[in-house]
């Protein structure tokens, strides 16, 4: 075959084929950047998923052990020698336990003490700080951060104690000790979460709004000084 006609046949069968138009490119790299855009959409969202999942499990172990905190503060409160054979107040004064008699408080903090075993509620009012940190020597969290040791965290808790009496009778100075009970509420707020009001916790503390609560209802048990 003369040469002239196999480059003629060679040209046409080059014109037959076809490659990818700058459109069609286009396309193609618009779908797969949708495609790596909602890949790290979705990724962000699981991390973030599992920071506050992380949150709302830490937090409800927080506000459990706010109110066993607070019972322990009752239980070690009656086994204190008393002087004069006195009785021993299970919601003694001298540890942090608001006057029976006083003016109501909006809310206090309370924290474990490793040094001493011996926890105190603080309802003293400024001085008090209901953001928890995270204390990495002793591993717990607590409302004494600093420096060194602590790292800052979002969550916050705070207890509240409101007394009432088993007989429904108004709470004063001739209210038998052994009749009063403290109605104790511990609160923990996470991420950008507020405190609900005292008297709303329970409609609207819920995990959904970075609120959670536990509670329960401390008798006023004593026992008697030797």
């Amino acid at each position: 075959m003369p040469i002239l006609v196999k480059n003629v046949m060679f040209m046409k069968m080059r014109k037959k084929e076809k490659g990818f138009s700058i459109g069609e490119v286009m396309v193609a790299m618009f779908i797969l950047l949708v495609g790596i855009v909602d890949a790290i959409f979705l990724t962000v969202r699981s991390v973030e998923g599992l920071h506050d999942s992380r949150d709302a499990v830490i937090a409800t172990l927080l506000a459990q052990e706010g109110v066993e905190l607070v019972r322990n503060v009752r239980d070690n409160n009656v086994t204190q020698d008393c002087p004069g054979d006195q009785r021993c107040t299970a919601f003694d004064e001298q540890y942090g336990f608001l006057s029976v008699t006083g003016a109501p408080i909006s809310w206090c903090t309370i924290d474990y003490d490793t040094d001493t075993d011996d926890s105190h509620l603080d309802c003293s009012g400024a001085s008090r700080d209901d953001r928890l940190y995270l204390n990495n020597e002793r591993e717990l969290y607590d409302h004494g951060g600093g420096s060194g040791t602590y790292l800052d965290t979002e969550l916050r808790r705070r207890i509240y104690v409101e007394y009432d009496t088993s007989d429904n009778l108004p709470l004063n100075a001739s209210t038998p000790v052994d009749q009063i009970t403290a109605n104790v509420t511990s609160v923990v707020v996470f991420g950008e979460a507020d405190f609900p009001d005292s008297g709303n916790i329970e409609t609207e503390c819920m995990i959904a709004r970075g609120c959670v609560y536990a509670q329960t209802r401390l008798t006023s048990w004593i026992n008697y000084g030797e």
